[in-house]
């Protein structure tokens, strides 16, 4: 990954307006000498895409500048935490960029292929969130070893048949507007029954119980057989507040329908904003554009894992004073 002081000077703007580091930025001011990293290294050699760690700015200070004195012992310092203190050994790339007036160090660390992770240090394997670095935890450990697996030997958990099921365990209006909607798109399902074209879909498995798939996308009540196939969605508020949440939701049915409460929940949430069209007149903006809203809960709902070790595990929305987000299960 290269830098530019542009990129530096855009950065370093959004961690000021933050007050804090990100999820692959991390800053140190580095005053006395290399500072401890080998817990933020092994979490950055965790990310498929790694991450960068700033030196030469004072974050409790506002990002202010601090003046680097030796650079290359610095570096030398960044590298012997990144090949004596993490297990496997972490790769780190350098440059140093002029920042107002002042040199500041940037390392980047290359993230491990998927086969040599997770990445440890003092024996823990360390995940890289929000701005800080947290020890995995066994489900988390267990998640990394199914993306081995999936590596080199492709599970398909969609297409297993969920025992008990049948296609009476379908929403009618759900599923017509889905088998004419197949039907339209392919002369060779024009003609078949529907269910037969339903098993062509990977609604329904080979010996017509319904397919995970099917039952989280078509279900009359997918949470019957597996209940973390719901939404939770709550504001969280400021710790000054002396509360912890407000309008706590959760939101059950198949795929479809859960796409529409989550959005219908961030609407009432969220604000609008009055702004101006290109003729001057006046009109309402939400706060969030609720097309990529849309879409990122459809993303976050359609490509949720389902293998059995996210069986706990429900998409999750959560929205703070300043940024909406949204979890899905599958993935670190």
């Amino acid at each position: 990954m290269t830098w530019t002081t542009g990129y530096l000077t855009e950065l370093v703007a959004l961690l000021r307006a933050r007050r804090g580091d990100t999820t692959d930025v991390e800053v140190k001011s580095a005053a006395g000498g290399c500072p401890s990293l080998s817990a933020t290294l092994c979490a950055f050699a965790n990310m498929p895409d790694g991450g960068s760690i700033i030196l030469g700015l004072d974050e409790t200070a506002g990002f202010t500048l601090v003046d680097l004195e030796d650079i290359a012992t610095l570096e030398q310092g960044v590298v012997a935490q990144a090949r004596e203190a993490v297990t496997p050994p972490v790769s780190c790339t350098f440059q140093t960029l002029e920042f107002e007036r002042s040199p500041v160090l940037v390392c980047h660390v290359v993230g491990l292929p998927l086969a040599d992770r997770p990445a440890r240090h003092g024996g823990h394997a360390y995940l890289r969130q929000s701005d800080g670095n947290y020890a995995m935890s066994d489900q988390e450990l267990a998640q990394i070893a199914l993306q081995q697996t999936q590596a080199t030997q492709r599970t398909h958990p969609d297409r297993d048949p969920v025992p008990g099921t049948t296609i009476k365990d379908l929403d009618p209006p759900l599923t017509e507007a889905f088998v004419n909607a197949t039907r339209s798109e392919s002369r060779r399902n024009a003609s078949v029954p529907d269910v037969e074209l339903l098993r062509r879909a990977g609604v329904l498995a080979l010996n017509d119980e319904l397919t995970l798939a099917g039952l989280y996308s078509l279900g009359a009540y997918p949470q019957q057989f597996h209940p973390e196939f719901s939404v939770t969605a709550a504001v969280l508020l400021p710790r000054a507040s002396g509360g912890r949440t407000r309008d706590l939701a959760h939101f059950d049915g198949p795929l479809p329908e859960l796409l529409d409460q989550a959005m219908q929940w961030v609407r009432r949430n969220t604000r609008a904003v009055m702004g101006y069209d290109e003729r001057g007149h006046g009109v309402d903006r939400p706060e969030l554009p609720m097309n990529a809203v849309r879409e990122v809960i459809a993303n976050a709902l359609v490509h949720r894992n389902l293998d059995a070790i996210t069986d706990s595990k429900r998409v999750e929305i959560r929205l703070l004073d300043d940024q909406l987000v949204i979890t899905s299960p599958g993935g670190l």
